[in-house]
């Protein structure tokens, strides 16, 4: 009976300060501040990750699942709803990024020195090093770094290759 009353104290909260203007709310109370709390985390995360949720849908869905009534879809349909919206705007982040990337290969293919292979491949020999070894096996170290278009660098050494930030 207890949860239920809290349930319904928790939903009642929700609602009224989704519909109407903020209230007075004495965080002297452990329970009132952990809930206080815990709204604000919720809805700072929300706003971070949904710029225009539909408070009134969610303060509905929201009281449905937590006091166990009926929800309107599934908790499958739930999820790949959220998920597909997610990948709807991370895909959106990344508009023009590709004519972002071909402008700057072609831009840079003209610069003095820079060499374009077959498969698109830039490079630019910085220097010119002959090496000579008699009888002593050796391994040449190759190391290539280039700014990818995301600030990235991409080095390649021997067969390794790995990315980071800097220089």
């Amino acid at each position: 009976m207890k949860t239920l009353i809290s349930r319904l104290a928790v939903t009642s909260a929700i609602g009224l300060a989704a519909t109407s203007a903020a209230a007075e709310t004495d965080l002297n109370n452990a329970e009132q501040k952990v809930s206080y709390s815990l709204g604000t985390l919720v809805a700072g995360q929300l706003a971070n990750d949904f710029d225009n949720l539909n408070l009134e849908a969610f303060v509905e869905g929201f009281n449905a699942a937590y006091l166990g009534q009926k929800t309107l879809v599934s908790e499958q349909e739930a999820v790949s709803t959220v998920q597909e919206y997610q990948r709807k705007i991370a895909a959106s982040k990344f508009d023009g990024a590709l004519t972002n990337s071909e402008a700057y290969l072609a831009e840079n293919a003209q610069n003095e020195g820079v060499q374009v292979t077959s498969t698109g491949l830039q490079y630019q020999v910085m220097a010119e090093v002959t090496v000579r070894c008699l009888l002593l096996p050796i391994r040449l170290l190759c190391i290539i770094m280039a700014p990818l278009w995301t600030g990235v660098y991409l080095t390649v050494q021997s067969n390794a290759v790995s990315l980071h930030n800097s220089l």
